[in-house]
């Protein structure tokens, strides 16, 4: 069994397609699902290993707590109403 040589325009036209086949589907599809596990590996991290806290510390450099333990306080304007 033999295979026909294809000619010059035969293989222009599929190098083209192939072309237009990565930059237009493979590529992007590829981009979105990196980005998309990049995110589910972040937000499955904050699930269970809960959220990023910011350590407050005194002048002396003694932590004296987390953000998420602060309570909460309206702002000045809303409290006087």
């Amino acid at each position: 069994m033999t295979s026909l040589p294809l000619n010059r325009s035969v293989l222009r036209k599929r190098e083209w397609l192939s072309f237009l086949f990565f930059t237009l589907v493979a590529l992007p599809a590829i981009a979105v699902a990196f980005v998309a596990s990049y995110g589910f590996v972040v937000w499955m991290s904050h699930e269970i290993i809960g959220p990023p806290t910011v350590v407050f510390q005194d002048a002396t450099g003694v932590a004296t707590g987390y953000k998420s333990q602060l309570p909460i306080v309206p702002p000045a304007d809303e409290a006087s109403k």
